[in-house]
């Protein structure tokens, strides 16, 4: 979701999971992102309502595409190897993500028309999710290459600076087999994802400078969090002791999401936050109709 309350995403019909149709919703209507292939699937958009995601046919590997609006037809970026995928653009259209290279699976950064190979901690694979406004992308990478056991699997929540080379995140939990992966950035630099903790539970976690604070839960024992504003302000999932629900952190304090509607639905469940603009609006994902249907929801702050 962008600061204009334009949320994309995707949409699958009777049921089905492909194709889905790469979609965007704004003030109250929606509308299908245009596809050269059979399936599409949008995945994040920038301040200017450039779109993000994929394409893809039956059988075929995703193919990430940029759209500067619902109705053109998007522009396919440079492929390094035979398929990618695009998570996130900034307000620059600078877009990151991953693909196949000539090393496997590595982080991936496309502006004016090239691709970067942002490399790894020193594994096979790494991936960026999120970037700001500086350039600054987070992700995860894994750490050894070679017969080394779970270190060689874990992959680990990272960063890549503005032109510089990746620099693994701190942990809860220090050590090779563990596993951690930031999935946001605001544009003061401070990230978020989840961290295994000592007891090998999943937590959401909030990484400033060189520090990794944990985040508060509601009362279960795992939680993650998603996307994070300029403010601070922190959306994702966090476990009761019942069930998963939508949460959001703000000034070390957790709300569960479905607390917070006004009037009160007591046939939606929010399930996750997937982002937060600067003003606190809020875009989640969760059920209606008792779960039968899986739905996206805007809220805003009264």
């Amino acid at each position: 979701m962008n600061e204009h309350l334009l949320v994309v995403g995707y949409c699958a019909q009777g049921g089905v999971a492909f194709p889905t149709h790469g979609t965007v919703w704004s003030k109250g209507n929606s509308s299908a992102l245009t596809t050269n292939l059979q399936s599409s699937g949008a995945l994040a958009v920038n301040s200017t309502g450039s779109v993000v995601g994929i394409e893809e046919n039956v059988g075929n590997m995703p193919l990430p595409a940029i759209w500067k609006t619902s109705s053109q037809a998007p522009t396919r970026l440079t492929l390094p190897g035979v398929s990618a995928t695009a998570y996130a653009v900034n307000a620059a259209g600078v877009v990151v993500g991953s693909g196949d290279t000539k090393n496997g699976i590595h982080a991936l950064l496309w502006e004016g028309g090239t691709v970067k190979d942002l490399l790894t901690l020193g594994g096979a694979s790494s991936t960026a999710y999120g970037i700001n406004d500086s350039g600054d992308a987070v992700g995860v990478s894994q750490l050894q290459m070679g017969n080394c056991g779970p270190a060689c699997t874990s992959d680990h929540a990272t960063i890549w600076r503005h032109n510089q080379p990746p620099v693994a995140l701190h942990e809860l939990a220090p050590a090779a087999q563990t596993s951690s992966r930031a999935l946001g950035i605001n544009n003061p630099g401070t990230a978020v994802g989840s961290a295994q903790d000592t007891s090998g539970y999943i937590q959401g976690v909030v990484w400033t400078g060189e520090t990794v604070t944990q985040l508060p839960n509601l009362g279960g024992k795992a939680s993650g969090a998603r996307a994070i504003n300029n403010a601070g302000h922190i959306v994702g999932q966090a476990m009761t002791t019942k069930r998963a629900v939508a949460a959001v952190w703000v000034e070390g304090k957790a709300w569960d999401l479905n607390e917070l509607i006004v009037p009160a639905k007591p046939n939606v469940y929010l399930t996750e936050g997937r982002g937060i603009t600067n003003s606190d609006d809020i875009v989640a994902v969760g059920f209606d109709d008792g779960g039968r249907n899986y739905r996206v929801y805007l809220l805003t702050p009264r």
